[in-house]
């Protein structure tokens, strides 16, 4: 009776091992692959955003120059009216990160 008990349980563990196995496989490509795909592609949606929020923030500065230095040109060219007071203010508000294209501009 123990020999039968010993060779029904080696018997079992090996079925119940290859049934683990396959079904583990069979998870790994219908589950683990699929989430891996939708994490690649999210990752890509991730990257795209980033892309196109980094160019509208270029774009925005850049517009914000442009609008600062078409004030300034403004208020400069009108030499005889300007005044100076405004005109120091808004280039002070320049130099804080935008030194070089407001002297470009003025020069």
């Amino acid at each position: 009776m123990t020999d039968q008990l010993v060779r029904y349980s080696k018997f079992f563990t090996l079925i119940a091992g290859f049934v683990f196995g396959v079904i583990g496989t069979v998870w790994s490509f219908a589950f683990v692959d699929r989430s891996n795909d939708d994490l690649k592609r999210l990752t890509d949606q991730k990257a795209a955003v980033t892309r196109e929020m980094q160019s509208l923030e270029g774009i925005a500065y850049s517009y914000f120059i442009a609008n600062q230095q078409g004030d300034l040109i403004f208020m400069l060219g009108r030499q005889n009216d300007a005044r100076r007071d405004v005109a120091s203010l808004i280039y002070r508000g320049n130099l804080l990160d935008r030194a070089t294209p407001v002297r470009n501009m003025i020069g």
